[in-house]
């Protein structure tokens, strides 16, 4: 599967980006951000995850920026099961970060979710990640689990992506 947004390529992981990948896994560790927890670090663990994406409905891409003489590998961004939702996983690099990729591949990514028969995605990440949850929100998910270490947004795939005026957030115990 591929996918095309204004400005990105979102395609599966080949073995020509061997290089590419492991480069920018190096850079982009940071065990805080929960988001980027399907971040290929190694080559070896980006080939495991494509091995492990064999199911249609979760689907795992590798964010690219087209360039006048091919493209740049900037991030990755999957589907996991996560009981009846399916779980978002996205990371870009360092280098390429608050620049609008990560909202504009998460938005890109929910037209495929709902033809693949997903009815709500759900993203986590690290309570002190700002950032990641200013993208959710501008992506369209909205607030729905707050806990010490986490917290968890949701886009309601059967319903409008509009949460403003929304800010009930249930608390994990």
């Amino acid at each position: 599967m591929f996918i095309r947004s204004e400005r990105l390529f979102l395609r599966p992981g080949w073995p020509e980006d061997r290089r590419a990948i492991a480069a920018l896994g190096t850079a982009n560790a940071n065990p805080r951000h929960s988001l980027a927890d399907q971040w290929p670090s190694r080559w070896e663990s980006a080939q495991a995850g494509a091995a492990a994406a064999s199911d249609p409905r979760y689907p795992r891409f590798l964010v690219t920026l087209p360039t006048g003489d091919g493209s740049t590998i900037i991030g990755s961004l999957a589907l996991t099961a996560q009981g009846t939702d399916a779980e978002l996983s996205c990371a870009i690099a360092p280098d390429f970060r608050n620049r609008g990729y990560a909202t504009e591949a998460v938005r890109s990514l929910a037209p495929l979710a709902r033809i693949l028969g997903h009815r709500r995605l759900i993203a986590r990440h690290g309570a002190d990640d700002r950032a990641a949850a200013r993208m959710l929100r501008k992506a369209g998910y909205c607030p729905m689990i707050s806990a010490r270490a986490y917290l968890v947004h949701a886009l309601d795939l059967a319903r409008p992506d509009d949460c403003d005026g929304d800010d009930r957030v249930r608390r994990a115990a």
